[in-house]
């Protein structure tokens, strides 16, 4: 479940369609773990009705992973280049680059390519 919340939370401004299914999966599936969770410590395992929102958030999210992976195939089938090469092509690049111009501009480090002197604008 931690795995989950880490995820969900690198994904969480994401803008791009296949990643935010993704997200929304992931959202699902934490939602019907933690039914079991509830239904294991609380009812010890024998409430049907919290077994049924467990096992609708396992289903929610099993819907939801087809759709997400073929929208992120998409998306990367854009990608393409003339020759053929995929650029961009790992699920989380666009974020950990993101997090990366964060942290150098928190930092005070300049954007690789700047000019000395240059404020990046």
């Amino acid at each position: 479940m931690t795995l989950t919340l880490v995820i969900i939370a690198l994904l969480w401004r994401t803008r791009e369609r296949g990643l935010v299914l993704v997200r929304h999966a992931m959202v699902l599936f934490f939602f019907g773990e933690g039914m079991c969770t509830v239904n294991y410590v609380f009812a010890a395992g024998l409430s049907d009705g919290i077994e049924l929102f467990h096992g609708l958030g396992m289903a929610g999210m099993g819907c939801s992973c087809p759709g997400a992976l073929a929208a992120r195939r998409r998306s990367r089938a854009a990608l393409r280049g003339p020759g053929g090469d995929l650029r961009h092509a790992a699920l989380l690049r666009p974020l950990l680059e993101a997090r990366a111009r964060q942290l150098r501009a928190a930092a005070g480090v300049p954007r690789p390519g700047a000019r000395a002197g240059s404020d990046g604008r």
